[in-house]
C-alpha cells in the first residue's frame, strides 16, 4: 500500500475478489453441481444404457471444449486484467494530480493517455466477448443436440418427458460446471500478479536523518520527528 500508486492498490483488491470467487465457486460446485451430474448420470444408467452414453458422451465433450477453450486463451485474461490495471492507475493517478496540474499541455498529456488505454482495454475485452459468446453458443447447440438425440432415440419411451426433464437440469448443471474455468483461468491470472508482491519482497527504508547541504541560503538539516514549513510562491523552487 505504502510503496504503490492507489491504483494499483485497487487493481490488487481486484484480484483478492477472485480469489475469493474460486473458492466459493469450487464449494458450489462440488457440493452442488457434481452430485447433481452424478446423480443424473446414473438415473439414465437404469433407464437405457444408450442414453447413459450419449449424456456421458456430450458431457464430456462439453468439458473438454471448454477445458481446451480456457487453456488456448487464458493469457487473454491475463492481458486484460493487467490492461485494467494499467487503466485504474492512470485515472486514480489523474484525479491525485488534479490539484497541482495548472498545465493546459499537462491536462491533455493525461487525457490523452487515459483515453489510448480505455480504447486499448475496450478493444481487448470485445475481442475477449466475441470468443465467449461463440463458446456459449457451442455449449447450447450441443445441448440442444443432446435433447434432440434423446427424443429421437426414445421417443417412443412413455418416460420421455421425465428424461428430457432430467437433462435439462444435467445440462443447466454442466454449464455451471464449465463456469469454474473461466474463474480458475481468473484466479491463476490474480494470483500470479498477486504473488508479485512477496517475490519482489521490497522493504520501505526507514530514516532517522536527512541532509541537504550546498544551498545557496543555508545548509537544512531534518530531524525523525521534525515538522517543517515551506513557505513561497508558485514558481520559486519549493
Amino acid at each position: 500500500y505504502q510503496k504503490n500508486s492507489s491504483g494499483e492498490v485497487i487493481s490488487k483488491i481486484n484480484d483478492l475478489s477472485y480469489v475469493k470467487e474460486m473458492f466459493f465457486m469450487i464449494t458450489e460446485v462440488l457440493f452442488v453441481n457434481a452430485i447433481i451430474i452424478i446423480f443424473c448420470i446414473s438415473l439414465f444408467s437404469f433407464i437405457s444404457f444408450y442414453l447413459f452414453l450419449i449424456n456421458s458422451f456430450i458431457l464430456l465433450l462439453i468439458l473438454t471444449l471448454n477445458k481446451l477453450f480456457y487453456k488456448k486463451h487464458s493469457y487473454k485474461n491475463y492481458d486484460l486484467q493487467i490492461k485494467n490495471e494499467i487503466f485504474i492507475k492512470n485515472i486514480s493517478d489523474t484525479l491525485n494530480n488534479v490539484d497541482v496540474v495548472k498545465n493546459l499541455n499537462k491536462e491533455e498529456y493525461f487525457n490523452n493517455k487515459i483515453n489510448k488505454n480505455y480504447k486499448s482495454f475496450i478493444n481487448d475485452y470485445k475481442i475477449l466477448s466475441k470468443l465467449y459468446i461463440n463458446k456459449s453458443c457451442v455449449n447450447k447447440l450441443l445441448g440442444i443436440l443432446l435433447i434432440i438425440s434423446s427424443v429421437y432415440l426414445f421417443h417412443e419411451n412413455t418416460n420421455i418427458i421425465f428424461i428430457i426433464y432430467v437433462e435439462t437440469i444435467l445440462l443447466d448443471s454442466i454449464y455451471s460446471l464449465t463456469g469454474v474455468f473461466e474463474i480458475y483461468a481468473n484466479y491463476k491470472c490474480a494470483k500470479k500478479r498477486l504473488n508479485k508482491i512477496y517475490e519482489e519482497n521490497i522493504s520501505i527504508p526507514s530514516y532517522d536523518y536527512i541532509a541537504i547541504d550546498k544551498l545557496t541560503f543555508n545548509n537544512l538539516a531534518l530531524y525523525k520527528g521534525d515538522m517543517l514549513f515551506v513557505e513561497g510562491k508558485t514558481g520559486s523552487g519549493k
